[in-house]
C-alpha cells in the first residue's frame, strides 16, 4: 500500500457534475466535461514511501507516477510552501527529478507535496512526510600535514560529489628547495613532489583529471606553467607559458580557473623595472595554447596601474577581477574575449584593497578585502550589480582584519574567509597571529552563521605583503559543502610555530 495521502482537485463545475477550469471560457468548459483528474499511485523519495529525516545536505531522488484518462503533462514538487523541483517525464505517467537540499534554510517538518496536471488542466495531489533537520554550518573534517619546516596550501579543489579533495601549494624539507605538493584526502594517492617547481598556486579539475598552475624554476628564474595530472596523480605534460609582458625578469602564477567549455585562465604576477610588480591574465585552450593575454597593470584602458589579486569566471565566460589601483580597491569586468566592459575604483575610504571576487547569481559580484580610514584595517565585503552599482555591505570596527577569500555556491549563497586581530611583523612583512573567521551569507547579504576554526586561537597568517595573491581559498561541491584552506601555523611541542598544510570541510 502506498503511504502517501492523495486527492484530486478539479476546479468546481456546474451542478450537473461536469468539471471546468476556474476562470476559463465556456469553450474550455466543454472540452473538460466528463474528464477525470489524474490520480497519484506512487510517490517516493529515494525509492521510499516513508523517507527518513534529512540530516545532511544531499541529492534526493523524487519520483511520482500518476494515472489519468488522458496524458499527465507535469509534476511540480513543493516543500514548506515553496516549489523545489519540477519533474521530468520518463514515460507511463512517471516523473522523476533530483532535488538538492543544502543548508538549514531548507529545514521544515512540513510534508513534501506534488501536484500533477493532465492535458485537460485537471490536477491531482499527493504528499509524503519529509522532515529536514540539517545543521547550520559546523565542522565535518579537518586535514593537516606537518612537513617539518614549511608547508602551505594555496589552492584546493573538491570533486563535484565531495568524495575527493585535492590541494596544492608549497613545502620545504630541511635545506632542500621548496617544492610543489599535490595531495589527495581520500586515502588514494597522497603526495607528488615536483623538483623543478618552487610552488603550485592553484588547481582545477578537467573531468577526472587535474590541471595545476605552477612556478617553473625558482626565485628570479620563475616562469608560469601549467601541469596536467591524471586521476591517480601521475604527472602528464607541462606547458611553459611565455606570456609575461615586457622585459620582465620573473613571473609566477597566483590563480587558475576553468570555464564551462574547458578553457583555462591563469592570473600571474611579473617583476620588472617599472612598475616593480604587475599582473597579467591569459586565457588558454584546454591543451594549454594561449588564446589571448592582457597586461592588466600596464593596460591603458584600466584606471591607474591596476594590480589584480584574484579573479572569477562566470558560466558565460565573463571575468571579474579583484585588485588595487594606487591605494584603492579596483574591480574590473572583462567580456569573454578579454575586452574591458566595466571598471570601478572603490573611492569611499582613505585606503582599500580587494583580495577576491566571486560571481553571484546571473550577473552580480561580491568583492571582499579590507579598508582603512586612518584607524586601522578592517574587514570588508560588498555586493555589486552587473553595472557595478553597490548593494549590500558587511564591515566592522578596525581590528587588523582582512577578508581575503570569497566564494558562492549553486544557490548564490556567499562564504567569506577573514584573518582578524592580526599583528604586522615588520621583519617578515606579514600580518601574523590572526584569528580565522568563516562567515556565510544569504544571496541578499543576511548573515546565516559564522565560525572560528581552531577554537579562536590566533594561529593563522593574514596578508603576506611580499607575496601578493597568496591567501586562503574557498570552494564548494555540488551539494553546497564548503572546503577552505588558510595559512595556518602549527604549534609544536617546544612552543615554536611553523606553517603546515591545513584545510577543513564544513556543512552548508
Amino acid at each position: 500500500m502506498m503511504s502517501t495521502t492523495a486527492s484530486t482537485s478539479p476546479s468546481s463545475g456546474p451542478d450537473d457534475g461536469t468539471a471546468s477550469e476556474s476562470g476559463s471560457s465556456g469553450d474550455t468548459e466543454g472540452t473538460t466535461a466528463g474528464a477525470e483528474a489524474p490520480t497519484v499511485v506512487e510517490f517516493t523519495v529515494n525509492g521510499d514511501e516513508r523517507p527518513e529525516a534529512v540530516e545532511a545536505a544531499q541529492a534526493l531522488q523524487l519520483r511520482v507516477v500518476a494515472e489519468d484518462d488522458g496524458d499527465v503533462v507535469s509534476a511540480t514538487f513543493s516543500h514548506g510552501g515553496d516549489v523545489v523541483a519540477v519533474g521530468e517525464p520518463v514515460g507511463d505517467g512517471a516523473f522523476e527529478v533530483e532535488w538538492v537540499v543544502s543548508g538549514a534554510e531548507f529545514n521544515t517538518m512540513d510534508p513534501l507535496q506534488v501536484v500533477v496536471v493532465d492535458d485537460d488542466g485537471l490536477e491531482g495531489t499527493a504528499s509524503v512526510q519529509l522532515d529536514v533537520e540539517m545543521p547550520n554550518g559546523g565542522l565535518i573534517e579537518e586535514w593537516t600535514f606537518d612537513s617539518g619546516v614549511i608547508a602551505t596550501a594555496y589552492g584546493i579543489s573538491p570533486d563535484p560529489e565531495g568524495e575527493e579533495v585535492v590541494w596544492v601549494g608549497q613545502r620545504t624539507l630541511g635545506d632542500q628547495s621548496s617544492n610543489a605538493r599535490f595531495a589527495r584526502a581520500d586515502g588514494g594517492w597522497v603526495d607528488t613532489i615536483a623538483d623543478d617547481s618552487e610552488f603550485a598556486s592553484d588547481v582545477v579539475r578537467d573531468g577526472q583529471d587535474l590541471v595545476s598552475a605552477i612556478s617553473l624554476g625558482f626565485g628570479v628564474n620563475r616562469t608560469t606553467a601549467i601541469r596536467f595530472f591524471d586521476s591517480q596523480g601521475n604527472e602528464g605534460s607541462t606547458v611553459e607559458l611565455e606570456g609575461a609582458p615586457g622585459p620582465s625578469t620573473a613571473n609566477h602564477p597566483v590563480a587558475l580557473e576553468r570555464d564551462a567549455v574547458g578553457r583555462l585562465y591563469v592570473l600571474s604576477v611579473y617583476t620588472s623595472g617599472n612598475p616593480p610588480q604587475g599582473s597579467y591574465l591569459m586565457r588558454l585552450s584546454a591543451n594549454g595554447a594561449i588564446d589571448w593575454e592582457r597586461d592588466l597593470t600596464g593596460w591603458s584602458r584600466a584606471d591607474g596601474s591596476a594590480f589584480v589579486h584574484d579573479f572569477d569566471v562566470s558560466p558565460e565566460g565573463r571575468i571579474a577581477l579583484a585588485g588595487t589601483s594606487g591605494n584603492q580597491g579596483w574591480i574590473g569586468v572583462l567580456d569573454s574575449d578579454g575586452g574591458l566592459e566595466e571598471q570601478l575604483v572603490v573611492g569611499d575610504f582613505s585606503q582599500s584593497v580587494i583580495y577576491d571576487i566571486a560571481w553571484s547569481g546571473e550577473s552580480d559580484v561580491v568583492a571582499v578585502g579590507a579598508t582603512n580610514d586612518g584607524d586601522g584595517w578592517t574587514r570588508w565585503a560588498r555586493a555589486y550589480s552587473d553595472e557595478l552599482l553597490p548593494g549590500w555591505e558587511d564591515t566592522a570596527a578596525p581590528t587588523g582584519a582582512f577578508t581575503q577569500a570569497v566564494g558562492t555556491d549553486h544557490l548564490g549563497r556567499v562564504v567569506t574567509l577573514s584573518a582578524e586581530a592580526c599583528e604586522l611583523n615588520t621583519d617578515s612583512f606579514a600580518f601574523e597571529e590572526c584569528r580565522l573567521v568563516v562567515r556565510k551569507y544569504s544571496p541578499d547579504g543576511i548573515l546565516l552563521w559564522q565560525e572560528q576554526p581552531e577554537g579562536g586561537n590566533r594561529e593563522f597568517n593574514g596578508p603576506v605583503l611580499l607575496l601578493p595573491g597568496f591567501k586562503p581559498d574557498v570552494e564548494f561541491d555540488r551539494f553546497g559543502y564548503i572546503y577552505f584552506s588558510a595559512l595556518h601555523e602549527f604549534q609544536a611541542a617546544d612552543g615554536s610555530a611553523r606553517s603546515e598544510w591545513w584545510m577543513q570541510k564544513h556543512h552548508p
